[in-house]
């Protein structure tokens, strides 16, 4: 009983710490504000993120070319979410990239489990075979978006490698140069591991606090909560 009243009061005292919003406002960009409120929120709903180091490993046969990426991807990422650590082990990763025969539907996918206060405990990316060159290098490099806590978004031609979907319709190579992340793209995980946005917080409590409109779906009316 003494226990579920302790996580009760934590609860409590995480949902009621306010946004800093003069800090964000001279950090971020109105765009960058604009959107984080579409990729920022894990599943459309809330602020879910790593608050332990990240390890990862690459479950299957590995190329040396999946080693280089993975390698490349934590160089770009690990300075946008520090003090977290990310690096790569031999085996039993927290972020395990899981390189299979297929998916379901016939693209990489991922899962995540969520331990309390809506902190990531492990993730599981799913990543074809049959996937080449640069297209292999691109879904990787979504899914591990995905992984970080970060959603798709309404906004459309931005250049981001998040706004592609899974099945990467309408995906623009050329607006990923060298197919690494996009200014935007590390804009939006910097903001998502600044210590000003709390784990947790609510989509609709930011939108509020920041004076800011929730998109609209263009055909589905407002922004799915379904990844």
């Amino acid at each position: 009983m003494r226990y579920f009243f302790f996580l009760l009061i934590l609860l409590t005292s995480c949902s009621s710490v306010e946004l800093d919003k003069e800090y964000l406002k001279k950090n971020y960009s109105t765009k960058e504000l604009e959107y984080f409120g579409e990729v920022g929120f894990y599943t459309g709903n809330s602020v879910k993120k790593w608050q332990k180091n990240i390890t990862i490993s690459l479950v299957g046969t590995p190329k040396q070319g999946d080693i280089a990426l993975v390698d490349s991807i934590i160089k770009e990422v690990m300075p946008l979410v520090a003090p977290i650590r990310i690096e790569r082990k031999d085996s039993d990763g927290n972020l395990k990239i899981k390189l299979v025969d297929r998916v379901d539907k016939g693209y990489a996918n991922q899962h995540v489990k969520l331990g309390f206060f809506n902190e990531f405990q492990y993730s599981d990316i799913n990543l074809p075979n049959n996937l080449k060159g640069t297209l292999r290098q691109a879904t990787l490099r979504h899914e591990f978006l995905h992984a970080l806590g970060l959603h798709h978004p309404i906004e459309k031609g931005t250049g981001t490698l998040i706004e592609s979907n899974v099945e990467f319709v309408d995906f623009d190579m050329e607006n990923v140069k060298n197919y690494r992340f996009s200014e935007l793209d590390k804009r939006m995980i910097k903001m998502l591991y600044d210590k000003n946005i709390i784990k947790g917080l609510k989509k609709k409590d930011y939108l509020q606090t920041l004076g800011l409109k929730e998109k609209l779906h263009p055909t589905h009316g407002i922004l799915s909560t379904r990844q």
